[in-house]
C-alpha cells in the first residue's frame, strides 16, 4: 500500500471469504510467507487473521514451521506482542487470529512518511528490546522474527507480529527438491559464518531495524560488509549512533543485552514513553483514518454502526502527536557519511479496482483508536511510581470495551517497588494493600496510589491484621502494632522484654496464625540454644507462651513450614544423627518411594496451642519436606508433592491415604518440581502444578484427578512456580518465573495468560506471586506490581 491507498484492500479471486468462524472482509497486508486479513466475529468484533500462503501451505516443512511460530506466539503474551486469541493449525490453510489494532508496518510507515523522529525510534527500540528480553527468557533462543514488515506501529505502542524466520522471511518459495526455501532480509555475522545463532543475533537485527527506521536505509550494503565491515550510520541521530554501533559489532558477546539496550533507549521504560506520546502527527492521523475506515467497513458489513468493543483501552492516555521532551540520550559521537540506498525490489501488480467505500458516520479520533485497539495482555512500567489505567472499583467496568476471549484482563494499575525483597506475605484488607518492601508501604487497591509509607531498618515482616484498624509486624528488635490508616506505631513490644537475646534477633519469621494467636520463631545467630518459638495474642499485644525451638541434646535441621492442626502448631524437624536400626528398616521398606535417604529422618511434631508444650512426634513414610512441598488441609490431612507424585496422609496416625501421579505427560522421569498444593474454599479440591507446564485439580478426599490442563509453557526449566486462587475461588492462577496462566477452577478451561515486563535485569530471577483481593488480584514480578480484575 502507498500513500492515498485504502487501509483495507478488497479480496482477490481465490482468497478465502471465511476462515474458521470468522468472516473475511478484506486484505490488510502480505509478506513472503503469509497474508493478513481483516475479519469479524459473528457479533461484529474486528480481528486480524493471518493465513498461510496457499502455494506453500501444502509443504510439510512450511506447515511445521508455521505451527512452531504460531505456538511461540501463543506463549508470548504481554506488552508489545500481537496476542494470538485463536488458531487452526491443522486445516488445509492454517491461520491464527488476533485482535485488530489500527497499525501500519514499519516498512509502510517509513515508505510513506520518511525516517522517523529520534524519539519515535527510541521508544520503538525500547519496546522491542523489552520484548526480546521476555522472548529469550521464555524460549531460551533467538526470536529471528524482526523485519520492517513484521513490526507494527500502533498508537499504543509497537507490536511484533512474527515469531520466527518464516514470518520474517523476505522470500519463501518451494525449492526444486520439493522442500521450503526461506531467505531472511537481515542476516548477522554469525549466520554468514555458519555459526549457531543465539539471542545476541536479535540485538544485531534490532539495530539494523532501528537504523532503517531512523534513516530509511540499512547500515550494510552487502553480506561482506555485515561479516567484517563498519556499519554506515550516516543519518542516524548523533545520540543514537554509539549505541547502535555497539549492537552491530561482529562479536555477539560484545553486544548489549536487550534489557540494557531498552534501559539506554528509554530510561523511564517504553510504556512510560508511549504514554507521553511517541508518534509524529501525520502517522497518528493516518492511524485514525485507518480506524475510521475499518469501523465503517465492519459496521456496514455487520448491518450496523461501527463496533467499539474490540478490547481494553490502549496504553496511551492521549492519542496526539509526540510533544514530550526528548528521552535522556547516551553520549554522542561525530556524524558518519550518508548511506547508499539499498537495491529496490519490483512492486507487485496493482490489485483490481475496489468497490466504493461504504458510507460511515464521523467518529472521534480518540474513540476510534481506543475502541479498535485491542491493547496488550501485559504492561511494561519503567521508572518509579504507579501507572493507572482505570478508575475501576475492583470489578469490570460495564462501560469498558469487552475483552476478547483468551486475552488477559487489562491491568488497572502498575506500581514499582523500591526493592524486590518482600519480607513475608503482604496484608490485604478493606481495599488496602500493605507491603513489607523497603520499609512498609500501603497502596490503594483500586488505584495503586500510595496511601502512606514508613522507613524501617528493623526488617519488619509479615503484617497481620490485629483489631481496631491496626496490624502487627515482626521486626528483629520488637513487635509493632501500627495503624492501617497511616502506618503510625500504636504499640511497641521489644523482644528483650520476654527473651534473652539482647537487643534483637538475627531473623524473625512468622510460623502460623490461629485466630488471635500468632506463632513465630526468633533466630539467634550462633546460639541455637537461645532460640524460641513464641505465641502472642495479637489483639491484646500480650505474650501467651515461649518454648525452646530446638529439642535439647538432638541435632536437627528445620524449616519455617508450619500449620494449624486442631488448634495446635504442627511443624517438622529432621534428626541429623546417624541412622538407627529402626530408621534403616523403614528406609528399606519405602525403597523407591518419594523421599531422601538418611543420614537424617524428618519428624513432625505438634505443640499445644495454649501452652506450647510438645504433644507428640512422628514420621510419615515417604515424606521429605526438603524434596517437595507440603500443605495442611481440613480433616487432619497432610499433602506432599515430590518426584511426580502427590500424596495424602492422616496427621493423627501417619497413615498414607492415597497417592496420585501428577507428572507432566510424556516425561521420561517424573519431575521433582511442583508447586505447594492449595485447597479450594471448601477444602474439597486440591490444586497444584508441575514444572510450570501443567496445572491439576484433585479431589482432596480421594486423590481423583478432576482435571489436568496445560499452561502452554515449554522449553527452559522454570525457576519457581506456585498456584493461587482468586478471592472468589472461581479462578486458579498458575504462576511461574515466566508467565501467569489463568484457569476456570471448576473445569480447568484455560482462560488467558499474562506476562509483565519484569525488572531491568530480566525475567526468571524470581517468580510471580499473587495477592488476591475482592475482584482484583495483584501480581508481583520482582519490583513490579500489576493489578488485574480477576473474577
Amino acid at each position: 500500500m502507498f500513500e492515498g491507498d485504502a487501509a483495507v484492500e478488497p479480496l482477490r479471486d481465490g482468497e478465502p471469504r471465511e476462515l474458521g468462524p470468522y468472516h473475511v472482509l478484506g486484505r490488510l497486508r502480505e509478506t513472503a510467507s503469509a497474508r493478513s486479513y481483516l475479519a469479524r466475529t459473528d457479533d461484529g468484533r474486528p480481528l486480524t487473521v493471518t493465513a498461510a500462503v496457499p502455494e506453500l501451505a501444502a509443504l510439510s516443512a512450511y506447515r511445521r514451521r508455521f505451527r512452531t511460530e504460531a505456538r511461540t506466539a501463543g506463549r508470548l503474551t504481554g506488552a508489545w506482542v500481537q496476542p494470538v486469541t485463536d488458531a487452526r493449525l491443522d486445516t488445509e490453510l492454517p491461520w491464527t487470529a488476533a485482535p485488530f489494532v489500527p497499525a501500519q508496518s514499519l516498512a509502510e510507515a517509513v515508505t510513506r512518511y520518511g525516517p522517523l523522529p529520534e524519539r519515535t525510534v527510541r521508544v520503538l527500540g525500547a519496546a522491542l528490546a523489552e520484548t526480546l528480553a521476555r522472548v529469550h527468557a521464555v524460549t531460551g533462543t533467538a526470536l529471528q522474527g524482526l523485519a520492517p514488515h513484521t513490526v507494527l506501529i500502533a498508537a499504543d505502542g509497537p507490536r511484533i507480529a512474527a515469531f520466527g524466520p518464516l514470518g520474517a522471511a523476505s522470500r519463501a518459495v518451494r525449492a526444486e527438491s520439493g522442500g521450503l526455501s526461506v531467505r531472511l532480509g537481515y542476516l548477522t555475522p554469525e549466520q554468514l559464518e555458519g555459526a549457531q545463532v543465539g539471542p545476541p543475533a536479535d540485538v544485531f537485527v534490532l539495530a539494523v531495524l532501528l537504523t532503517h527506521a531512523a534513516t530509511g536505509r540499512a547500515p550494510f550494503g552487502e553480506s561482506a560488509g555485515i561479516a567484517g565491515g563498519e556499519p554506515d550510520l550516516g543519518g542516524v541521530p548523533d545520540a543514537l549512533r554509539p549505541l547502535l554501533a555497539r549492537c552491530l559489532t561482529p562479536d555477539p558477546a560484545a553486544r548489549p543485552t536487550p534489557s540494557a539496550l531498552a534501559t539506554e533507549l528509554a530510561p523511564e521504560g517504553a510504556a512510560g514513553a508511549v504514554r507521553a506520546g511517541w508518534l509524529p502527527g501525520p502517522l497518528v492521523d493516518a492511524l485514525a483514518e485507518q480506524a475510521a475506515e475499518v469501523a465503517g467497513l465492519v459496521g456496514a458489513e455487520h448491518g450496523g454502526g461501527p463496533t467499539m468493543d474490540a478490547g481494553p483501552p490502549p496504553l496511551t492516555p492521549r492519542l496526539t502527536a509526540s510533544s514530550a521532551p526528548p528521552l535522556t540520550p547516551p553520549p554522542t559521537s561525530a556524524s558518519a557519511p550518508p548511506l547508499t540506498p539499498p537495491p529496490t525490489t519490483a512492486s507487485a501488480p496493482p490489485p483490481p479496482a475496489k468497490p466504493p467505500t461504504p458510507p460511515r458516520r464521523p467518529l472521534d479520533r480518540r474513540a476510534l483508536l481506543t475502541g479498535l485497539a485491542a491493547g496488550a495482555a501485559g504492561l511494561a512500567l519503567g521508572g518509579g511510581g504507579v501507572a493507572a489505567f482505570s478508575t475501576g472499583e475492583g470489578r469490570e467496568d460495564p462501560k469498558a470495551p469487552r475483552r476478547l476471549p483468551g486475552v488477559a484482563p487489562y491491568p488497572r494499575w502498575a506500581h514499582e517497588l523500591p526493592t524486590d525483597a518482600v519480607l513475608g506475605a503482604p496484608l490485604l484488607h478493606d481495599g488496602v494493600l500493605v507491603l513489607p518492601a523497603g520499609g512498609l508501604r500501603a497502596l490503594d487497591l483500586r488505584t495503586g496510589r500510595t496511601l502512606w509509607k514508613v522507613a524501617s531498618d528493623a526488617d519488619e515482616s509479615s503484617p497481620l491484621l490485629a483489631s481496631d484498624g491496626t496490624f502487627l509486624t515482626f521486626g528483629r528488635d520488637a513487635l509493632r502494632w501500627r495503624s492501617l490508616s497511616d502506618g503510625k506505631v500504636k504499640l511497641t513490644v521489644p523482644h528483650s522484654k520476654y527473651s534473652r537475646v539482647g537487643d534483637e534477633f538475627a531473623r524473625v519469621s512468622l510460623l502460623a496464625r490461629n485466630g488471635d494467636a500468632a506463632w513465630w520463631h526468633g533466630q539467634v545467630a550462633g546460639s541455637p540454644e537461645r532460640e524460641r518459638v513464641f505465641a502472642h495474642d495479637i489483639a491484646r499485644g500480650t505474650l501467651l507462651w515461649a518454648q525452646p525451638y530446638w529439642t535439647p541434646g538432638r541435632e536437627f535441621t528445620a524449616s519455617e513450614w508450619a500449620g494449624v492442626y486442631r488448634g495446635d502448631l504442627l511443624a517438622w524437624q529432621a534428626d541429623e544423627r546417624p541412622e538407627t536400626a529402626a530408621q534403616e528398616a523403614r528406609r528399606k521398606k519405602r525403597k523407591g518411594k518419594a523421599g531422601r535417604k538418611p543420614p537424617w529422618e524428618p519428624e513432625f511434631y505438634a505443640r499445644d496451642g495454649k501452652t506450647g508444650a510438645e504433644l507428640w512426634r512422628r514420621s510419615f513414610d515417604g515424606v521429605d519436606p526438603l524434596a517437595g512441598a507440603l500443605a495442611l488441609g481440613p480433616g487432619g490431612r497432610l499433602f506432599h508433592t515430590a518426584k511426580g507424585e502427590l500424596r495424602a496422609y492422616a496427621v493423627a496416625s501417619g497413615e498414607e491415604l492415597w497417592t496420585r501421579d501428577v507428572s507432566v505427560a510424556g516425561e521420561a522421569e517424573p519431575d521433582e518440581h511442583h508447586s505447594t498444593p492449595v485447597l479450594g474454599a471448601r477444602g474439597r479440591t486440591l490444586f497444584t502444578s508441575c514444572r510450570g507446564q501443567a496445572a491439576y485439580a484433585l479431589d482432596a478426599a480421594t486423590g481423583e484427578v478432576r482435571w489436568e490442563s496445560a499452561t502452554g509453557l515449554s522449553g527452559p526449566e522454570v525457576s519457581s512456580q506456585a498456584v493461587a486462587l482468586s478471592a472468589s475461588g472461581r479462578t486458579l492462577l498458575a504462576l511461574d518465573s515466566v508467565q501467569v496462566t489463568a484457569f476456570e477452577a471448576e473445569s480447568g478451561r484455560r482462560l488467558w495468560k499474562f506476562q509483565g515486563a519484569g525488572d531491568e535485569e530480566g525475567l526468571g530471577s524470581s517468580g510471580y506471586e499473587a495477592y488476591a483481593g475482592k475482584g482484583v488480584t495483584v501480581l508481583r514480578l520482582g519490583r513490579l506490581l500489576y493489578a488485574l480484575p480477576v473474577a
